[in-house]
């Protein structure tokens, strides 16, 4: 009897390893996983920024240029754009038994079309649903029901759509999805690279920290406003934020205005990518 032939999966996602993001977090540990169950995995994703470490792992790995904003980041529509264009054409030429598809729902659209046109399924990753996003920002209706219309047809036309949370999972149904076809998997953490092992930094006052994009539909605001609150019992206390955003002056200006007035204390802090690929280390400005 033949033995059965493995698997072959393209992953598409415009974030990747070495870069750091909870996209590229989550997608490598869906490889590792379909690796690990015997799987043939192909990542079709961007080329990092220079200044990224080395990533060499034992699966395809195909990277190609994207345009990047000014933080060296893929985010807006032209940036997405650059990925997803090519990512057709290379998406028409791969052979596989499945594709999955990470947002933005434009990357979406180009997995699904390439992948009616050669008739297999597709996965469709859902760490959130634009199109409830938009509706947090004030954009125009025009703009919003586009990007229901595309959402909605990626989300129909997938044959499984992996959500990261309950809430997650409601949105997508609200695109008339049948709950057969919706995955609740939940958020999780790589503990061989998060972990309390290692050096730890000392700080003179005790602080939160906000990680991630700072974005309008985040609302990160609310923990800028709060901490005056917090440091009715602890004076100290300050408020640390590590990434950046398309609300990240707006951010600036509220905390700015807070300082003013309450003498509160805000920390803004991004990670500069070293030259050497060495680990990154935060800048405080």
């Amino acid at each position: 009897m033949a033995a059965q032939k493995p698997l072959k999966v393209v992953v598409t996602t415009r974030l990747y390893p070495p870069e750091v993001g909870a996209a590229a977090f989550r997608l490598k540990a869906l490889v590792d996983g379909l690796v690990g169950q015997g799987a043939e995995v192909e990542v079709i994703t961007t080329r990092p920024p220079k200044g990224t470490g080395p990533f060499k792992p034992a699966y395809a790995l195909r990277r190609w240029p994207v345009l990047r904003d000014a933080g060296g980041n893929v985010r807006g529509y032209v940036q997405y754009l650059s990925f997803d264009i090519p990512a057709f054409f290379r998406l028409l030429a791969a052979k596989a038994d499945i594709v999955v598809s990470e947002p933005p729902p434009t990357t979406g659209v180009v997995v699904a079309l390439s992948s009616l046109l050669r008739r297999r399924p597709f996965v469709y990753y859902a760490a959130d649903v634009w199109t409830e996003a938009l509706s947090a920002m004030a954009v125009p209706g025009a703009v919003k029901r586009a990007m229901g219309a595309l959402e909605g047809f990626v989300l129909r036309r997938a044959v499984e759509v992996i959500a990261v949370s309950e809430p997650v999972a409601e949105q997508v149904a609200k695109f008339k999805v049948p709950a057969e076809r919706i995955t609740v998997v939940g958020n999780g953490v790589d503990t061989t690279v998060f972990n309390p092992s290692g050096p730890s930094a000392s700080a003179e006052k005790p602080y939160f920290v906000y990680t991630g994009t700072m974005s309008e539909w985040q609302g990160a605001d609310i923990f800028i406003h709060a901490l005056p609150l917090v440091r009715e019992r602890f004076p100290d206390a300050e408020i640390r934020f590590f990434g950046q955003g398309a609300d990240e002056e707006h951010l600036r200006v509220i905390a700015g205005e807070l300082a003013r007035a309450t003498s509160t204390s805000v920390a803004w802090c991004r990670r500069r990518r070293p030259p050497n690929g060495s680990a990154a280390q935060p800048q405080r400005w």
